[in-house]
């Protein structure tokens, strides 16, 4: 996230859900400086045409950590909870996560390892969910 904010990583218990049933999900970023913007995190689950189909967006740790309060050096797990729609179809999809500006909805600009842009300035996680 442009200087200041990395996303280190993320865990998923498993990856095979069912229609009507929570995505956990926890991001681990770290501060390279304190932001100077209040950013609010995305997690988006898509299907194969790239459609939303679940979301939750938050301030980080459930609004109580806002971006502005990061210290450099800081990791900060951040935990979401993706509810699924009941008529989910079964198929696969995938997670996408990244930042914006809640005042403007403008996404922070994201850069991949070699700082090259991200295409819609958001992650798209490795893990394929599978909904059955």
């Amino acid at each position: 996230v442009g200087d200041d904010i990395q996303l280190l990583g993320y865990q998923l218990d498993r990856n095979t859900f069912r229609a009507g049933e929570t995505i956990p999900l926890t991001l681990i970023w770290s501060a390279n400086h304190t932001p100077a913007q209040n950013w609010k995190v995305f997690a988006h689950l898509t299907d194969a045409n790239g459609n939303l189909r679940a979301q939750q967006d938050s301030i980080p740790q459930r609004g109580n950590l806002p971006t502005t309060r990061w210290f450099p050096g800081e990791y900060v797990s951040d935990e979401y909870a993706l509810a699924l729609p009941n008529a989910l179809p079964p198929g696969e999809y995938r997670l996408a996560v990244g930042m914006y500006d809640e005042a403007t909805n403008e996404r922070a600009p994201l850069f991949d390892a070699n700082h090259m842009p991200l295409q819609d300035n958001r992650v798209l996680l490795n893990t394929v969910i599978t909904i059955r």
